[in-house]
């Protein structure tokens, strides 16, 4: 893992953050745990080094005073614009139907 964070000293690999999860978030075993208990296990184990790391960015670039650059997701546009126009098409059939 990158930096120095307390996480990384007490978890020296993921299998021992995967087992830690497995006792304390889940109270669990690797012995008598699910494979959905097992996945999520490894999904928060996951989510803990890559939230370390992420605050690590953000401490990083507020310290070297970082320009951020914003510009607008297209894509949610879109998706909102189809799903407004899907609405609108099943809400005519509805009114249409209700009337024949």
């Amino acid at each position: 893992m990158v930096g120095n964070s307390s996480d990384s000293l007490l978890y020296s690999t993921l299998s021992d953050a995967i087992h830690h999860h497995l006792k304390y978030s889940l109270g669990k075993t690797r012995e008598n745990c699910s494979q959905g208990e097992l996945f999520l296990a490894v999904g928060l184990a996951i989510r803990d080094r890559l939230v370390d790391q992420m605050l690590e960015t953000e401490e990083r670039y507020r310290k070297s005073d970082a320009k951020r650059l914003y510009y607008p997701d297209f894509s949610v546009v879109r998706f909102r614009s189809d799903f407004m126009l899907f609405s609108e098409k099943n809400h005519m059939k509805v009114h249409k139907n209700q009337w024949v």
